[in-house]
C-alpha cells in the first residue's frame, strides 16, 4: 500500500506538538522563578543598605549576589526557550504544511482529469440507456 501521508507522520506531529507545549511550560516557570529571585535580591541588597554594621563584605550582600546570578541564568534560559517555542510549528501549522506539500499543479491536474474522465464515462452511459 503506497501512502499519500505516511501515518508516522502523525505520530511525530503529536511528539512535536507535546515538545512545544513543555518548552513553554518550563519558560514560564523559568521566566517565574527569575522573577522571583530577583524579588529575593531586591530585599536582601535593602536589609543590607538599611543595616549600619553591613558591608558589601556581610554574608546578605554575598547571598543576593549569588541568587542574583542565579535569576539572570534563569532569565536568559526562559527567553532562549520563549525564541525557541516561537519557531516550533503549532500542530495545525504542521498540518497545513503537509497539506500544501500535496497541493501541487500535476496533483490538480490529475484530479481535474480523473473528474472529466467520470463524467465522460458517466455521460456515455447514460446515452446507452436511452
Amino acid at each position: 500500500m503506497t501512502y499519500i501521508i505516511n501515518p508516522m507522520w502523525f505520530y511525530w506531529l503529536s511528539v512535536a506538538d507535546r515538545a512545544c507545549q513543555l518548552i513553554r511550560t518550563a519558560a514560564i516557570l523559568l521566566f517565574v522563578f527569575s522573577v522571583g529571585f530577583l524579588i529575593v535580591v531586591a530585599f536582601c541588597r535593602h536589609i543590607v543598605f538599611d543595616c549600619d554594621e553591613c558591608s558589601k563584605g556581610c554574608s546578605e550582600y554575598k547571598a543576593g549576589g549569588k541568587v542574583q546570578r542565579v535569576a539572570i541564568v534563569l532569565f536568559v534560559v526562559a527567553v532562549i526557550l520563549f525564541i525557541i517555542h516561537v519557531f516550533i510549528p503549532s500542530r495545525e501549522t504542521l498540518i497545513e504544511m503537509q497539506i500544501a506539500r500535496f497541493t501541487t499543479v500535476e496533483n490538480a491536474e490529475w484530479v481535474l482529469d480523473a473528474v472529466k474522465s467520470a463524467t465522460d464515462y458517466i455521460v456515455s452511459a447514460i446515452k446507452e440507456l436511452q
